[in-house]
């Protein structure tokens, strides 16, 4: 009688959780780096221009601000168990990448040249794999904890 062997299928969890921490890890640090402009921009008291985002230069520093707070605090979510907490992370992700791929649509945002196509385009790439990683995120299971 021939012996056979069940091969486990599919990707390693440690490669699917390490893709998944990065995705909170990046999120995190794009989320800090919002909060720093939007508190810049409020501790300056001016208009700031920010053309990915869809609102006047009055509110920018504000809209900048309360967006980084929900990516930080969806990052921090994300490093629980629960799979539900990961949502936030995800809906982030998910909102980033639709945001930059509307600007593209929009009448009133402009390319200032070529370069400015390629940044968009690279800015693009990364919020895909961050959308990606944070389903990936979403999808591992939860480490099964000892009961010492």
């Amino acid at each position: 009688m021939a012996r056979q062997f069940k091969i486990k299928s599919g990707r390693p969890s440690f490669i699917r959780g390490a893709f998944g921490g990065i995705a909170v890890i990046a999120n995190l640090f794009l989320g800090l780096y919002l909060c720093a402009l939007g508190g810049l921009g409020l501790i300056v008291g001016g208009e700031m221009f920010f053309p990915l985002v869809p609102v006047s230069p009055e509110a920018a520093a504000v809209a900048l601000l309360l967006l980084g707070l929900f990516a930080v605090v969806a990052s921090a979510l994300a490093i629980s168990d629960g799979r539900l907490k990961r949502i936030p992370l995800l809906v982030w992700a998910a909102a980033l990448f639709s945001g930059l791929t509307a600007a593209v649509f929009r009448g009133d945002y402009r390319f200032d040249g070529i370069e400015s196509f390629k940044a968009h385009g690279w800015m693009l790439l990364g919020s895909f794999l961050l959308l990606c990683a944070s389903w990936v995120r979403y999808k591992t299971p939860s480490r099964k904890r000892s009961l010492y």
